[in-house]
């Protein structure tokens, strides 16, 4: 069985697809001090944004799942492993 990607990578992928589609859109500006500009506030806000998850996100969302088990929203065998099986947190 693969692993299902979790919440948050699924909104990085979104936000590194969404800085290519901003780029690609940005290029029908003619003037190219602006369309540089443009693109590197494009780039470097949603990078913030996915530096964000990298950092911090990504473990809370983990903690999250971990404590439904905890709690006895899943079922209850091992959290780690289940976590480990049936998540990703990569893109790859």
């Amino acid at each position: 069985m693969e692993n299902q990607k979790t919440a948050m990578l699924l909104l990085k992928e979104d936000l590194l697809e969404t800085i290519i589609m901003g780029k690609e859109a940005l290029d029908k500006i003619k003037d190219v001090n602006i369309k540089s500009a443009c693109k590197t506030t494009l780039e470097t806000t949603i990078q913030d944004i996915i530096n964000r998850i990298d950092d911090e996100l990504f473990e809370i969302e983990k903690n999250q799942i971990l404590k439904s088990f905890e709690k006895g929203f899943l079922d209850p065998i091992a959290p780690q492993k289940y976590y480990d099986k049936t998540y990703t947190q990569s893109s790859e």
